[in-house]
């Protein structure tokens, strides 16, 4: 991180992190802990992109379970057990509604962590000034939206000459750790798939489904590459953005 001011990790169960938009995200926390439902078949592969852009900054965390209480026990157990692991000057945020965290986080304060509760509301805590930035939304598609929005608004330019881009990357530009990463990636899925029983049915879904299995930065940016090798394999083939599998 840019500034040694921020020491900080953040908490959010799948459903609040849909309903929010994060504006630096990278500047306001050292690690990301997102807990989501492990029967969850429908993960909007933008928002996994949009996290993965953090690399190994983020952290997906299985919830048994649908209620918001189950997400509740097992984001307090992970408290527990992080606040054994790392340093006392490293600030605990959780970001929710759900008043009932109030406890535990007096209970962290109480043992000498900083730890506090962000929320939608307008009054907002000097103590959590600088996660102010982020944009809280009781629509999920409008959080998609502006950030398909985003997305498209910004130009995709060469690194080295700020020109736009006018071509893609030819085939012979992928180097041959990405070739390799994206080849072994490809068997382990559909080894995952066919002994899960597992089909997401649109190709977005896929891609959520991988980068959701593997927590690496490498994977997010080879993800288009590794569907492409399991459509040149023909084990998937990709039509209309629906996927249809051939095992």
């Amino acid at each position: 991180m840019s500034n040694e001011d921020y020491s900080r990790f953040l908490f959010i169960g799948f459903e609040d992190l849909k309903k929010i938009k994060f504006d630096k995200l990278q500047q306001v926390c050292d690690k990301v802990f997102v807990f989501v439902n492990k029967a969850e078949k429908a993960i909007p592969f933008l928002l996994v992109q949009r996290l993965q852009k953090l690399g190994e900054s983020v952290q997906w965390i299985p919830v048994s379970g649908e209620t918001a209480e189950n997400t509740c026990n097992f984001l307090s157990f992970h408290l527990g057990l992080i606040h054994e692991q790392v340093e006392e000057d490293i600030e605990f945020a959780i970001i929710s509604e759900d008043a009932s965290f109030d406890s535990i986080i007096e209970h962290l304060n109480d043992l000498g962590r900083s730890a506090i509760r962000v929320t939608g509301n307008k009054e907002r805590s000097e103590h959590a000034s600088d996660l102010n930035n982020i944009n809280w939304s009781k629509k999920e598609e409008e959080v998609i939206k502006e950030a398909l929005e985003e997305e498209e608004a910004i130009p995709q330019r060469d690194k080295t000459n700020g020109e736009r881009l006018t071509e893609k990357p030819t085939p012979s530009a992928v180097s041959p750790q990405s070739q390799q990463l994206s080849e072994r990636i490809a068997r382990e899925t559909i080894k995952r798939l066919v002994m899960s029983g597992n089909r997401p049915a649109a190709i977005d879904a896929l891609k959520s489904y991988i980068l959701l299995q593997y927590n690496n930065a490498d994977v997010n940016r080879n993800i288009d590459l590794i569907i492409r090798k399991l459509e040149k394999t023909k084990e998937i083939e990709v039509q209309d953005k629906e996927v249809v599998y051939n095992f």
